[in-house]
């Protein structure tokens, strides 16, 4: 196994096979062959050590995994003990959390001894901030939203009524009378201006009490929005400062 492992260049597989053969328990005709070509396949595997790095800072990537052609890597060679392989093309990946993967080809030479081989990984981007929740305004804020719209859109209509009765009132007050001094010139205009003015009064009434309304509806409208509105605030996110997907 030995001689066939070394015709074919496999240096591990021979170096094994040679160790089996060159041990105490053999017969020292047999240790004394094996011994020269122990020590050639022990001098023609090549080794490979790892340097892994943050791309950005140069730190130390917090419990990275490597891989060789598929295979994962013991924690100590991925921290930078050497990692004896066969000589030829070799295929390393490393990952980490919150890190782009990388892999890296590369190809060993017999004899290359502790090949360093540096990789630095490009660190994901930062998650987004989340959007914010806001909450619903109070519950006690819709209602008097709209009372005071209704409020004041009474008024409004009230305002436009009693400013048409209060102008038609005015001007129904016959010409022979003084508006002033309550006078007039017959018992018949003295009726129809009491008429006229009681209309405009009552217009008057309508049109005080629709500015009242108006303005108070407004008021209740505006107070009642601003106090349901949502508070503005930056949300208190679980991720913290330098976390990644």
């Amino acid at each position: 196994q030995g001689q066939e492992a070394r015709l074919e260049r496999k240096w591990t597989a021979a170096r094994d096979a040679f160790r089996r053969c060159a041990d105490e328990s053999c017969p020292a005709l047999v240790r004394e062959a094996c011994g020269p070509w122990l020590a050639e396949a022990t001098e023609k595997i090549p080794s490979l050590v790892l340097r892994l790095s943050d791309a950005t800072d140069g730190l130390a990537i917090p419990e990275p995994k490597a891989f060789v052609d598929g295979k994962p890597l013991r924690a100590e060679v991925v921290a930078g003990a050497p990692l004896e392989l066969e000589p030829g093309r070799h295929v390393v990946r490393v990952e980490g959390t919150g890190y782009f993967p990388r892999e890296e080809e590369l190809t060993l030479q017999e004899g290359d001894r502790e090949r360093a081989l540096s990789i630095a990984l490009r660190p994901l981007p930062l998650m987004p901030p989340l959007p914010e929740d806001r909450p619903a305004p109070p519950a006690h804020a819709a209602p008097f939203r709209i009372i005071g719209l209704s409020t004041a859109a009474a008024g409004l209509v009230a305002f436009g009524v009693g400013s048409v009765i209060y102008a038609t009132g005015r001007a129904a007050i016959p010409a022979g009378c003084d508006r002033d001094a309550h006078v007039c010139d017959s018992f018949a205009s003295t009726v129809d201006a009491e008429s006229a003015r009681s209309r405009a009064n009552i217009g008057a009434g309508l049109l005080f009490g629709g500015l009242v309304a108006l303005a108070a509806g407004s008021a209740l409208f505006v107070v009642s929005w601003v106090t349901g509105k949502p508070h503005e605030g930056r949300k208190n996110a679980a991720l913290m400062r330098g976390f990644r997907w």
